[in-house]
């Protein structure tokens, strides 16, 4: 890559004059790590054309201040001057650019904040706890993948879950909690709960144990304070909120499984992870059963006898293969 040539296209595409072609091209090349000091190059070569050009008008200096001012407030550098003014000179540049490229941070570029995600995972029938960077501590059930990061910078502190996690968040007002999962988003400021989001179950729910917590929907924002629990079906879109008895949430941490209105397919799942099994429906039969009711430290053989007697659910087992027909 010639990386004057693309210090001119990347001007061109600021000033208005650039070809799709050249724009693509410059796209596809600053995706790659090796590429991206052009932009730190273009970002100097302007700070400095600016602190030697006495052309611009008081006008432009001060939409480009008022500019730079908000991208700063919303980057947060920190202890780096050089920085902040490189940011002021290009500002223009920079807002250009984060835009064309969607998702590009200058952060990255200039190495204001380098964050570093780490992931935690689990197997069938594992449980892990893990203590994040500002206290707050997890418990991961089997099955589960949590994404943090090692170092909590920003206004808000955000971790991505597939699965199923109780959360003891250290209160902090200046900087939420966040949860993240494929469907929807747990906001908290310090408080316990517990979220399961499995990516292929049809149910999802929060339930929370102290304080309050707020569940951003789609469509839809719901607030649950102590003992109150909500239910989305991802299949249908609604969501029905309970209360939960005392002493009675994430009861899955003491080995104990609840079930309230849970379609036989999630029951089958949540048995699988638990047991490290594999359950089967024979084909032909319709399983539309919905399952209620608590199990604490039982076996499997014990769980599959209750639906058995409960729902006219018959099994076969062999080994770690079971079949369930009617």
């Amino acid at each position: 890559m010639d990386n004057d040539q693309d210090k001119q296209i990347i001007r061109r595409y600021l000033n208005g004059t650039y070809s799709s072609v050249e724009a693509e091209k410059i796209a596809e090349s600053l995706n790659r790590a090796d590429e991206r000091g052009i932009l730190d190059d273009l970002a100097t070569e302007v700070w400095e054309e600016a602190e030697s050009s006495s052309a611009m008008s008081h006008q432009n200096e001060e939409q480009y201040r008022k500019e730079a001012t908000a991208l700063l407030k919303k980057l947060q550098p920190r202890n780096n001057s050089l920085v902040k003014r490189m940011l002021y000179a290009t500002v223009g540049i920079a807002a250009s650019v984060l835009l064309f490229w969607g998702g590009i941070s200058l952060k990255q570029h200039w190495d204001v904040q380098h964050i570093v995600m780490a992931q935690l995972k689990t197997d069938f029938g594992e449980k892990k706890e893990i203590t994040l960077p500002d206290g707050s501590q997890i418990v991961l059930n089997a099955c589960s993948q949590l994404r943090y990061p090692t170092q909590f910078v920003g206004d808000t502190r955000e971790v991505q879950l597939d699965g199923e996690a109780y959360f003891k968040i250290t209160r902090n007002p200046k900087q939420p909690f966040h949860v993240q999962t494929s469907d929807f988003q747990v906001e908290v400021l310090g408080t316990e709960f517990n979220v399961k989001s499995y990516a292929h179950d049809q149910i999802q729910s929060v339930e929370v144990e102290s304080g309050k917590v707020q569940v951003k929907l789609p469509e839809d924002c719901i607030r649950l304070k102590k003992q109150e629990q909500i239910y989305l079906n991802r299949q249908s879109g609604e969501y029905s909120k309970l209360k939960r008895s005392e002493n009675k949430v994430a009861i899955w941490r003491k080995g104990s499984l609840h079930f309230h209105q849970t379609p036989l397919v999630d029951v089958a799942k949540e048995l699988e992870r638990k047991y490290n099994c594999h359950i089967s429906f024979r084909e032909g039969d319709s399983f539309d059963n919905l399952i209620s009711g608590e199990h604490d430290n039982e076996s499997l053989e014990s769980i599959l006898e209750s639906l058995q007697y409960v729902c006219g659910i018959n099994y076969e087992k062999e080994g770690k293969n079971i079949i369930l027909y009617k």
